[in-house]
Parts: structure tokens; C-alpha cells; sequence
């Protein structure tokens, strides 16, 4: 792969000034053509270092279309996220999407948490939340890091919240990938559903909860109005 002038590295773009200097020109940083000997083509490799350029290159080769605001969301949290991953692929991109589209007013907020766990101790979490402007710290044990934070949560909340459905996977990307959580609660006979992503999966976990949290806020707080 670095064998130079023709190892599959060298159609491999992560600087942003390579990268946007590439979508300009290829010749700028290839001598020859990557089919010429067997690739598909060059690769611009998403990373911390990609510049906006090369970002909305990727999306418009995607398919999507962000409004201004959205693509601002969007790229903050792809730079918070390159942070944490040394490649960013096509699914990550979709799940940063999926987040910066959704962007529903923060009426439940996490600030932080924390979680001790062990395999006889069982967990316990403690949890910082903003509701509305106030903030609040609880703490509570579960069967996992997971349950003990729901539980956490549901202290902090008072209304009776069931979780009705749990899932979680992993994102395409190896022993760094973002993991997808998906939460559907029950609150007042109605059901609230919302997904999060996060190369942790238990803030996927907690960030989901609360978003399916906001949503009933939100519904909430305007049935009032």
C-alpha cells in the first residue's frame, strides 16, 4: 500500500489541503490515473484533517442536500467525531445526518455522567441532566451500565417512563465504530421512539433515552400552549 507512486496509498487523500486541491485538479497530487492500474479510483479518506470541501463533496456524491444551519450542525459533530475515529465512513456520515437533521429544542439535556461497573458489584450510574433550564444529579444501581443509567434517569424525570424496546449495533468501521442505539419509550399511553449514535454505546444509550424524552416534552409543552 505505500509503495510509492503506485501503492494504493497514493490514491489515498486525508490532508484537507490535498483533498480540496484533488477535487479541483487531480494532477495536482497524481501522476497517473488510479485505473490505470487497477483502482476504482482516487480515495478521499474522511478524517480530522478533512476540510468542509471535501465534506459536502462526499454528501453531494450521496445525494444529500443540508440547508445551511443543518450542515453547520452536521460538520461540528463530524469534527467531534473524528476526534474519537481515525477514518469516518459512508455509514458514519449517515448517522451524523440522521442526528444534525433531527434537531428538536433541548428541553432534557445531558451534561454528564458517569458509570462504575463490575461483574459482581453490579452498576451504578450517576447522571447530570438539564430540564428545562434546571439542572439536577441523581444516582442509581441496574442489572449494567445501561439499566443503571435508565434508572438514574427515571429519577431525575418522575414520570413513569417504560422502555418497551432496546436495541443496539454496530456501525461498519472495526474496533472504533460508531454504535447505533434505538430506544422506544412508553409515557402517558403514547410511544416515543428516537435513535443516537456514539463510538461509546452506552452515551449512545443515554443520548437516545433522552431524546425520546424530549420528544415528549416537546409534545407536551405545546398541548399546553
Amino acid at each position: 500500500p505505500n509503495k510509492a507512486i503506485v501503492g494504493e496509498n497514493a490514491f489515498s487523500h486525508a490532508s484537507g489541503i490535498h483533498q480540496h486541491g484533488m477535487l479541483q485538479n487531480r494532477n495536482t497530487y497524481e501522476i497517473i490515473k488510479p485505473e490505470d492500474i487497477g483502482y476504482a479510483a482516487q480515495t478521499i479518506v474522511l478524517s480530522k484533517h478533512s476540510g468542509r470541501h471535501a465534506i459536502e463533496n462526499q454528501l453531494e456524491k450521496m445525494g444529500i442536500e443540508l440547508t445551511a444551519s443543518e450542515l453547520e450542525v452536521f460538520f461540528k459533530r463530524f469534527k467531534d467525531l473524528a476526534d474519537k475515529k481515525k477514518k469516518i465512513f459512508e455509514q458514519d456520515l449517515e448517522a451524523l445526518i440522521d442526528l444534525s437533521k433531527e434537531n428538536p429544542v433541548a428541553i432534557v439535556e445531558v451534561l454528564d455522567f458517569a458509570i462504575q461497573t463490575g461483574t459482581t458489584l453490579g452498576s451504578t450510574a450517576t447522571i447530570h441532566l438539564k430540564i428545562d433550564g434546571s439542572e439536577f444529579k441523581e444516582a442509581a444501581i441496574g442489572d449494567g451500565p445501561v439499566d443503571a443509567a435508565f434508572n438514574a434517569i427515571q429519577r431525575i424525570f418522575k414520570v413513569p417512563v417504560t422502555l418497551t424496546a432496546y436495541q443496539v449495533k454496530a456501525l461498519p468501521g472495526g474496533n472504533d465504530a460508531m454504535g447505533e442505539a434505538s430506544v422506544k419509550l412508553e409515557i402517558d399511553g403514547n410511544a416515543y421512539s428516537a435513535k443516537s449514535y456514539s463510538t461509546d454505546i452506552t452515551d449512545a444509550s443515554i443520548q437516545a433515552y433522552v431524546r425520546a424524552l424530549n420528544r415528549y416534552m416537546t409534545i407536551k409543552s405545546t398541548q399546553t400552549l
